[in-house]
């Protein structure tokens, strides 16, 4: 039982830790993106 609860706290954490990185390399991305065609427009 106890196993099972550490696998699935494990789990979970890696997802949330996953999703974070995601949406932080992505807004990252993204503000180089935008600074990239501002100064390309410019």
């Amino acid at each position: 039982m106890v196993e099972s609860v550490t696998t699935s706290v494990l789990a979970v954490a890696g997802i949330v830790f996953l999703t974070t990185i995601g949406m932080a390399s992505a807004v990252v991305a993204g503000t180089v993106l935008a600074g990239g065609y501002i100064l390309a427009t410019r």
